[in-house]
């Protein structure tokens, strides 16, 4: 953690990926620009290295011609469980959790996308 005035040294870098812990997970509503209010899934992520804080709510992920896409990390409920094909669902498989609330403390990957956000890395 950087201690007070230090931040004033500290330029532009560009790392390209960061290791980061899932301190909190939460769930808001959000409405779209459709009018559709959707609940949204926002992480709360650190970065040890650094003592940094994220919220996260995307994941990148790779299309089947390659490409990689950002999605949002919705909520996707179907017959009382995520619906499978969820990039929650998905985080979930990738880090080994059968529950949302297992994924608190996973160690996870953000990468940045091309608006210098970071997203989640949702593939290897």
């Amino acid at each position: 953690m950087l201690k007070k005035n230090e931040f004033l040294n500290v330029g532009i870098s560009a790392p390209t990926e960061r290791k980061l812990t899932i301190q909190f997970i939460n769930k808001k509503r959000v409405k779209l620009l459709n009018g559709k209010k959707v609940e949204k899934i926002i992480l709360d992520c650190v970065e040890y290295e650094t003592g940094l804080k994220f919220k996260i709510s995307d994941v990148a992920h790779k299309e089947s011609d390659g490409s990689i896409k950002i999605s949002g990390i919705w909520w996707s409920i179907t017959d009382g469980g995520l619906s499978p094909q969820c990039y929650l669902a998905k985080l979930l498989k990738k880090h080994k959790a059968a529950l949302v609330g297992e994924l608190r403390k996973k160690e996870v990957t953000a990468v940045q996308d091309s608006n210098n956000f970071l997203v989640l890395k949702g593939y290897d």
